[in-house]
């Protein structure tokens, strides 16, 4: 019940900037509080999997066809709302009885009978709460806001508190409940976020290899104890095309991580690259990554 509301050529690592910072982050310090004007999204272009409805200025609608039985009766039966156009609010319950909330965008003119591209995005620790509105302020889900022809059904969880590693599970009774009742097209769903969400990326698909077609972790890396070191089963992830980003003066997670992870991947043949933007703190390399339309055209040209 709606509760309310392949394989593609190795490439070697591509470095924008070599700058390394002078602080490793191995307990997600406060973010710092860097203040440049941030970039304006770039609208994504209207591509054909989408519907041909123009966008509207009215705010969310009832999505034509939808809430009459069949697939969408059986989505209604986990979760809260009704199933609008544009980036709303709602809650899952999992098989362990617990409530995930989350946002969940859908195209204008969103149609049952197409398979959609799914992108899943965790979000950093100035997220966590109870307040969904909270995510719309940075990152992909502030893009979203703006949005009424992104080509793909976005799903943006929140957690109260810890980490995302803790809450793979649930991210796994997500996925799954989605694939089972909406028109999900398993061979493009798409894993990124920012900061502790990158984290979380890092974690989910070493965790999960199978799960994802491509991943984009943003100012984030992958913890292994007190001090940082490759996994040595990291090539356990040369299914995943991975395109990581980060900022050269980022005082929070040290870009050097990364670049050691995308490195150790291109090593095992995978499709591995990293963008180091030069003179960029944390916050805002993830404003610059989630503006650049280039990130999605490359989920979209993969597929497992």
């Amino acid at each position: 019940m709606i509760l309310a509301a392949c394989g593609a050529a190795p490439v070697q690592p591509m470095i924008v900037s070599t700058t390394e910072p002078t602080q490793s982050a191995r307990e997600l310090p406060p973010i710092d509080t860097e203040a440049p004007s941030t970039p304006t999204f770039l609208p994504y272009p209207k591509p054909d999997v989408t519907a041909t409805a123009e966008p509207s200025a009215a705010g969310p609608e009832a999505l034509p066809g939808i809430g009459s039985g069949g697939i969408i009766s059986s989505f209604q039966n986990r979760f809260t709302g009704d199933l609008l156009s544009g980036q709303n609010a709602y809650s899952f319950q999992t098989t362990r009885n617990t409530e995930f909330r989350f946002l969940m965008y859908l195209p204008k003119g969103f149609d049952l009978q197409k398979h959609w591209p799914l992108i899943l995005f965790l979000h950093s620790s100035l997220e966590e709460g109870s307040d969904l509105n909270r995510l719309k302020q940075r990152s992909l889900p502030a893009k979203l806001e703006t949005e009424a022809d992104f080509p793909f059904i976005v799903i943006s969880p929140q957690i109260s508190e810890g980490f995302w590693f803790e809450y793979i599970n649930s991210l796994e009774d997500l996925l799954d409940q989605l694939e089972n009742t909406l028109p999900v097209d398993n061979r493009r769903i798409y894993l990124t976020g920012f900061s502790l969400g990158g984290y979380g990326t890092w974690a989910y698909a070493r965790q999960h290899p199978e799960r994802f077609a491509a991943i984009a972790p943003v100012a984030g890396s992958l913890d292994e104890g007190t001090d940082f070191v490759v996994p040595a089963n990291i090539c356990n992830m040369e299914s995943i095309p991975v395109w990581a980003f980060h900022g050269a003066n980022d005082l929070n997670v040290n870009p050097a991580e990364a670049n050691r992870l995308v490195d150790a991947l291109a090593k095992c043949g995978d499709e591995a690259r990293i963008t180091i933007y030069p003179e960029t703190g944390h916050l805002l390399s993830g404003e610059l990554s989630y503006a650049d339309p280039a990130l999605y055209d490359w989920f979209l040209a993969h597929h497992k």
